[in-house]
């Protein structure tokens, strides 16, 4: 039977599944980034500021995304595009975007700017069904943390050992593609 809200089988096993795919997809790329952009000849100020661009993005623009999701009232939509902007251009960062300082740069931004907002908008659509299932099934079990371990699980025990791994055995081709690709399927699948 279903609550007022109708949320008795709201399945939190996507939440889990969502947050292993995503940041695994994270795990398999963000590491290795510093390292590509030493390889493409950019100084580590540079490498650093690129490191810093999601922080710098989020910290003026996750507000805003986050005006337009609640006033459009287009959560799942916004959200949807944003994990796929950012899927696309990273997973595509090393055979589109210029290996030259400015305009490395400019890519990065410009993904960083429409794809901010994926975490903060997952997490808010989690912590959101957690309630909604705990209020539906008369429980206080379930909740963000238990949610989001499993991304810690993906990052720490699966994604990020396995592709440092074969990063560190494999071929240099293995060594060029792997990060981006994993990146990219995961993230697409998540």
């Amino acid at each position: 039977m279903a609550s007022a809200h109708g949320e008795r089988d709201v399945k939190l096993w996507k939440c889990k599944v969502y947050y292993f795919l995503v940041i695994g997809g994270n795990a398999c790329l963000l590491p290795f980034l510093p390292l590509f952009y030493q390889e493409w000849g950019l100084k580590h100020w540079q490498i650093g500021l690129l490191g810093a661009s999601r922080a710098t993005c989020g910290s003026v623009l996750n507000p805003l995304w986050g005006a337009f999701a609640d006033a459009t009232r287009k959560h799942n939509a916004i959200h949807f595009f944003a994990l796929a902007w950012q899927a696309f251009w990273y997973a595509n960062l090393r055979t589109l975007a210029p290996r030259a300082w400015p305009w490395t740069y400019a890519y990065v931004l410009l993904t960083e700017s429409c794809a901010c907002c994926t975490g903060a908008l997952a997490d808010s659509a989690v912590g959101l069904m957690c309630r909604r299932y705990n209020i539906a099934n008369n429980r206080t079990d379930a909740n963000y943390g238990r949610q989001r371990l499993w991304g810690a699980i993906a990052w720490g025990c699966v994604f990020a050992p396995s592709v440092g791994l074969a990063m560190a055995l494999g071929s240099e081709k293995t060594r060029q593609i792997l990060p981006f690709a994993s990146f990219g399927v995961l993230f697409g699948a998540g």
